[in-house]
């Protein structure tokens, strides 16, 4: 091999690329945090905002997009006995003993759809027909029909079934929880 042909070569092997790491679930932002601040080099790990439905109401969680995994951008060569020493990392995706690079123009298309590394799912909207669940007060976990929006009150009418025969009842608008999941207008 001429000297021009290892030069290339070397200088291939130099070049950054984005790489996708394993990491303990539900601690992502951290190692992503870890890995920017101690070793400086780029990583893209999304965290998602959503409301959910649970024992306690309505309750917003915030949790990694793509749970167990982030993605950082470097030589991975120069860089990975630092990045498996981060607290939180698990592995390096590999494919055996190949460590596969991402595709820049994938990560790219990642972050133009999404708005921003932690970004907000919009509440579901209740509106008139829309199905939902009572999530507190007598009628808990009953499934009912929302008859009526009365948004100065905060508040809806819905229609459910309730000892055999149906009754409208009128709740607090943050008593209910949107079945089907369709989201506000606009996002």
């Amino acid at each position: 091999m001429n000297q021009d042909a290892e030069q290339s070569a070397t200088a291939e092997d130099a070049e950054e690329f984005w790489y996708c790491l394993r990491s303990q679930t539900k601690k992502e932002h951290l190692a992503a945090a870890q890995i920017r601040h101690r070793i400086g080099i780029e990583v893209f790990a999304p965290r998602i905002t959503f409301t959910k439905k649970t024992k306690r109401g309505k309750v917003r969680f915030t949790e990694a997009l793509f749970p167990g995994y982030l993605f950082c951008y470097c030589h991975i060569e120069t860089h990975l006995r630092h990045l498996l020493s981060m607290p939180g990392i698990l592995a390096v995706v590999r494919y055996g003993n190949r460590i596969p690079p991402i595709p820049g123009e994938f990560i790219q298309e990642l972050k133009d759809r999404i708005p921003a590394e932690n970004f907000e799912t919009p509440d579901p909207v209740i509106e008139v027909g829309a199905p939902v669940t009572v999530i507190d007060g007598p009628f808990k976990n009953l499934q009912a029909v929302v008859t009526q929006v009365l948004g100065a009150r905060d508040r809806v009418r819905i229609l459910l079934e309730f000892l055999g025969r149906q009754a409208e009842i009128e709740v607090a608008s943050h008593s209910v929880f949107r079945d089907d999941h369709k989201p506000k207008e606009g996002f």
